[in-house]
């Protein structure tokens, strides 16, 4: 049947989809992306007064970046944002 087939594979692709996301989110330019998306959306959400720096940002040489509360906090807003978005897209052609 073509239509088990097809739902397999489909069901097989969702599985691959969901066990790559931790790989995805914590890539470096995909959490670059969510990060900036929670910083904008908590920008706009308080009206400017709460401005997290960029990911972006200066160190001093030999040290390495260390994330913040705030970082951590605007990388997660950013993903639930961006899945919230995805989710109303999906329902709005279902």
């Amino acid at each position: 049947m073509p239509s088990d087939e097809l739902v397999e594979f489909a069901a097989k692709l969702a599985f691959r989809a969901v066990v790559n996301v931790p790989e995805l989110v914590f890539n470096k330019y995909v959490a670059r992306y969510f990060h900036s998306v929670g910083r904008y959306t908590i920008m706009l959400g308080t009206l400017g007064f709460v401005r997290i720096p960029s990911s972006r940002r200066m160190v001093p040489q030999g040290t390495r970046p260390k994330p913040t509360l705030q970082d951590w906090l605007a990388l997660f807003i950013g993903i639930a944002v961006w899945c919230g978005a995805a989710a109303l897209v999906v329902l709005a052609y279902c």
